[in-house]
């Protein structure tokens, strides 16, 4: 398992490289103001969104997930808009919802694309609003891929997977004795 994680986060790594030109040209165009406030409600929301998937039923968890691409999916080809104003409450509103999806399903982009295309903004701005946001989540995603992939570094992190790794185990060798 930790090997996944280890070849997760260097895929990562060379995403990040990869796009660093264009990352810097997205940094000269985005609106700060606006998504500042998303990136880190979303950054510090992450972990909730995991904790869901983790000790959530599986079922229901696959379910959610199927739900959540399929409705906006159809927000987005039926060309749905964010009609309110775009401050710093509906912002962080934003930013957490995404971040709580992006961890619990691993697709927190669709709440944020929303949002940012209904603005104001040019499309060179609202193009770099997007880029930014998905590099922001990318980074934070590699950090927690690191974490769990060495966990040497992060002795806390590790402990917290190997208790929840060991409950999980037991509960599954329980259930299937009975």
């Amino acid at each position: 398992m930790k090997l996944g994680h280890g070849l997760q986060a260097a895929g990562s790594q060379r995403e990040i490289v990869a796009g660093a030109p264009m990352m810097l040209d997205a940094a000269r165009n985005a609106t700060w103001r606006l998504l500042a406030p998303i990136a880190l409600a979303a950054c510090v929301t992450v972990p909730l969104g995991g904790y869901v998937l983790v000790h959530a039923d599986q079922d229901i968890v696959r379910r959610a997930i199927a739900a959540v691409v399929f409705i906006f999916a159809l927000l987005l080809l039926k060309g749905a808009r964010y009609t309110g104003a775009h401050g710093l409450p509906s912002s962080v509103a934003l930013g957490a919802l995404s971040g709580t999806v992006l961890g619990a399903t691993g697709i927190g982009g669709p709440p944020v694309i929303l949002y940012l295309l209904s603005g104001p903004d040019s499309m060179r701005v609202t193009r770099a609003n997007l880029t930014l946001y998905v590099g922001v989540l990318m980074g934070s995603r590699l950090r927690t891929l690191q974490r769990r992939a060495f966990p040497a570094v992060h002795p806390g992190t590790a402990a917290g997977g190997i208790h929840r790794d060991t409950a999980r185990l037991k509960k599954r060798t329980t259930a299937s004795a009975r």
